[in-house]
């Protein structure tokens, strides 16, 4: 009996681990093992490989760049200048060209300052409306430098004939005190070619009340003139001009005549318009040494002339023109018309 039992004991063991062993067999493939009996020892599920590490991904591919171009080479280093060689700053840059004003040429000056050719006439009528004589000028000026000018003046002169009177050489400089604003200064000198041959009082005297005594000198004989002068331009708006002048001058006198005399004269005059403009001038002459000279003369004792002048301009760029009524406001030529009065022309060409 003992034996039996132990061969049934066995062969129930037998059954067991061939039971245990089919079901394992039957069990699919990555399935968790099935539990072993119960007291068995359990095992840990073994753990899958790592994949391999895989490399990182290349950079996208960079765009296409032109290959750099080596820098220049650096220029050659200059000695540095000897002792009595000059050394040089660069100039300034010039400032930018501004627009062109109206009445202002080219060389940046007034069109009435430029250089070129003048001719005036002046035509002398009395109380009866009768021409009794006139002047004339011609008056090249020329341009030396920039806004600088040798002017030339050469009067003449008729009443009952012609008469040259006292040619003057002068020097005249515009300064342009800002784009609007404009000095003038000058000064000449006088050749003294009225004498005895002229001593008649109509070849010096009517030519001077044409011009209502202006530039007085250069109708007065036995003297040597010397000039000083001045003015200023100033354009205000697009329209508006605006004139002052004013001239300072000793004569120097010889032969019958040995007494200095002084003549200052001075202008203003009010312009509106450029191309085509209109205008009234107002011009005086002081004659403080004439109250006595030593020369027989209509204006001995005539201390100051004053007269007016309305007028009308044409400025081009080439020609120009104006024309203009002298009316002598006060005596010894005045008053307007009783006594005299002068019409006026000016004409002639610009250059730079």
């Amino acid at each position: 009996m003992l034996q039996l039992g132990r061969l049934s004991s066995a062969a129930a063991l037998i059954a067991v681990v061939t039971s245990s062993a089919g079901f394992a067999a039957a069990q699919p493939a990555g399935a968790p093992p099935a539990p072993g009996p119960v007291g068995a020892p359990v095992e840990p599920a073994a753990v899958p490989p790592a994949p391999p590490e895989q490399p990182p991904a290349p950079p996208p591919p960079a765009p296409f760049a032109p290959a750099q171009q080596p820098a220049p080479p650096p220029p050659p280093m200059a000695p540095p200048p000897m002792f009595w060689q000059p050394t040089y700053a660069p100039a300034p840059a010039a400032p930018p060209a501004e627009a062109q004003r109206p009445g202002i040429g080219k060389a940046g000056i007034p069109t009435s300052q430029r250089g070129g050719l003048r001719l005036e006439l002046s035509a002398v009528g009395d109380g009866d409306d009768d021409v009794s004589g006139g002047s004339m000028l011609i008056a090249p000026s020329i341009p030396l430098a920039e806004r600088t000018f040798l002017d030339v003046r050469l009067p003449l002169g008729f009443a009952t004939g012609f008469v040259l009177g006292n040619p003057s050489v002068n020097l005249r400089h515009v300064v342009r005190a800002n784009r609007s604003v404009f000095v003038t200064l000058g000064g000449g000198l006088g050749l003294p070619l009225l004498d005895d041959d002229t001593q008649d009082r109509r070849f010096f005297e009517v030519p001077n009340v044409a011009r209502g005594l202006y530039d007085f000198h250069e109708f007065y004989p036995f003297s040597v003139p010397l000039r000083f002068g001045a003015g200023v331009e100033a354009h205000v708006g697009e329209l508006l001009i605006l004139r002052l002048n004013g001239d300072l001058t000793a004569m120097f006198n010889y032969g019958d005549n040995d007494e200095p005399e002084v003549a200052f004269q001075h202008a203003g005059e009010i312009q509106l318009g450029h191309t085509f403009g209109g205008g009234l001038r107002v011009q005086g002459v002081a004659l403080p040494t004439f109250e006595s000279t030593g020369v027989r003369s209509s204006f001995e004792g005539d201390l100051y002339q004053l007269a007016i002048e309305p007028y009308f301009a044409y400025e081009g760029e080439l020609l120009f023109a104006r024309v203009g009524l002298l009316l002598p406001v006060d005596e010894a030529l005045g008053p307007p018309f009783s006594q005299s009065f002068a019409f006026r022309l000016a004409t002639g060409f610009r250059i730079d």
